[in-house]
Formats: C-alpha cells, structure tokens, sequence
C-alpha cells in the first residue's frame, strides 16, 4: 500500500468541543488511473484545506494493464488479481494516521473524484471503516456495486457534479436520494461546467471542507457554496 502525504500547519486557534491535540485528515483518491502523477494536483487541492489538515493520497495499485481496469477495486466491483481492496486500503490507512499523526478519528474524510468516486461512498458506506465524512466529484453512483446506504448513519457526504459533465447528474441525484434518509447530512453542489478541475471547481471543494467539517447541530444549508 502506498500513499503520499501532504501537510499544512498545526491550527492558529481552537474549537468550541474540538480536542486541540487532535487534527483533521482528508483521504485522496484521485481519478483517472490513480496513480502518482497526481501528486502535484492533490498538494493543490491539500493547499485549500483549512490549516491543520493532513491530506493523504493513495496511490492505486496496478493490478492489470488493461485500459478498461478497476483502477480502484472494492468489496462490491473487485478484481481477482487484487491482492486487497480499497475498502481495505482506506480502512487501513485511516487507521494508521489516526494512530500516528494524532488525527482525530470523529475528523478523518475522505475525497474522491471521477474513479476515486465510488471507493469514497463505499468507505462512507462502511461502518467499520473509521472516516466520518466523504467528498465525492463528478463520480458515478451504482447502489447495487456498494454498501447498504444504512452504513452512512452519522456522517456527512458531500456531491459536487457539473450540469454539463458526461457523467450524467442523475449519478448525483440518485446518491442524494439514496444517502439522505440514512446520513446525518448530504450536500448536492450542482454547477456550471464539464468534467475536469477548474479554480470554481477548487473553490467549491474549500467550501466543501467547511461545511463538512462544520459543527452539524443544524441542518446543513440547501444554498451551494460561492
């Protein structure tokens, strides 16, 4: 399992019921074929993270050549050549940092984008797995591939799909629908555009973090982030 790690300094202030010894973490998966090559982008995207954040990146192993591979295989859409899952790997991980980094487990999300998608739900999904919220972009959502939607008891999930993304919306939709009866609180963030990163695209992520990493005691806002 590899995995690349990018900081940010320790907090300038504290939070009202916030262990200050204990920081957020944020799990990457990005898309494409998961591998390396994001570094640069992932440190771009760790860059927008509030202060204190450790974002981690997992690098998704190579299992097969083929073109049209699983580049991230889970208990629900596995490959037979796959030494482990990404459930696993997630679970694994998650526990490490919390373990070493003195992360705060009730503060570790995880983001996914396009195929690092459907391996966030399926963490969020998860209830062993110990992250407490997930960020997914322009991503599919299949139900019958992941996790009973009951597993999100308790978290935060927040969608940010483009209107105009070949990845149709009713992926988003439909992950609105079937997490928000279960989960303490789902966001849908519909915008303009296609699929890929643009500077709205990050702003909308920044805002994302904030509001998932809000003191939830209300319902979360229905208005999408500037």
């Amino acid at each position: 399992m590899v995995y690349l790690v990018h900081d940010r300094p320790d907090p300038g202030g504290e939070r009202e019921g916030v262990d200050p010894d204990l920081r957020p973490a944020l799990i990457v998966l990005p898309g494409g074929d998961g591998s390396r090559e994001f570094e640069r982008w992932v440190g771009t995207i760790a860059s927008r993270t509030p202060e204190g954040w450790l974002t981690v990146q997992l690098v998704a192993p190579r299992w097969r050549d083929d073109a049209n591979r699983i580049v991230w295989p889970t208990e629900g859409l596995p490959d037979d050549r796959a030494e482990f899952t990404t459930d696993a790997f997630i679970d694994a991980v998650a526990r490490e940092i919390q373990a070493d980094d003195r992360v705060d487990p009730e503060r570790t999300y995880v983001l996914g984008w396009s195929s690092g998608g459907p391996p966030a739900y399926a963490a969020v999904m998860t209830p062993d797995i110990p992250v407490s919220g997930a960020i997914v972009l322009m991503s599919v959502f299949k139900p019958d591939l992941l996790p009973d939607p009951a597993g999100s008891a308790g978290r935060h999930v927040c969608i940010l799909h483009a209107r105009d993304d070949f990845i149709p919306m009713r992926f988003a939709d439909l992950a609105n629908d079937t997490l928000a009866p279960h989960a303490a609180g789902v966001r849908l963030d519909r915008y303009a555009g296609g699929h890929g990163w643009t500077a709205d695209l990050l702003d909308r992520t920044a805002a994302a973090f904030d509001w998932i990493d809000a003191d939830h005691a209300t319902e979360p806002p229905d208005t999408p982030p500037p």
